[in-house]
């Protein structure tokens, strides 16, 4: 059961990378602002979810946080001119594709650091 698990969220991973990366590739805003944008995935070992759920007195069903997206811009030098937009504008701008994507799960928390 628990290799099953496992086994399904690799794929999970690597199908959300692929859709991502894809969705990241054809976006205009993007290919003007930034040189080059990164996707990594992360997700929780299976002793890091078990620990978790003793310690909340939760099911598994219940944990948070078992995988994350990050994702990396690098943005467009503007020398002389200024950047075209803020940080915090690409981050949102980002986290609007993920959410076009998949849809926010309610209690999650999504996190920008810019």
């Amino acid at each position: 059961m628990i290799q099953y698990y496992f086994l399904m969220f690799e794929i999970l991973r690597f199908q959300a990378n692929k859709i991502l990366r894809q969705k990241i590739v054809e976006d205009q805003f993007l290919d003007l602002v930034s040189v080059e944008t990164e996707v990594r995935s992360v997700y929780k070992e299976l002793y890091s979810i078990y620990k978790t759920t003793l310690k909340s007195k939760s099911s598994i069903n219940e944990v948070n946080q078992v995988a994350q997206l990050r994702i990396i811009i690098k943005p467009k030098s503007c020398s002389g001119v200024g950047p075209l937009c803020t940080a915090q504008q690409i981050c949102f701008h980002v986290l609007g594709l993920v959410h076009g994507i998949w849809t926010p799960v309610p209690q999650a928390v999504s996190y920008l650091l810019f």
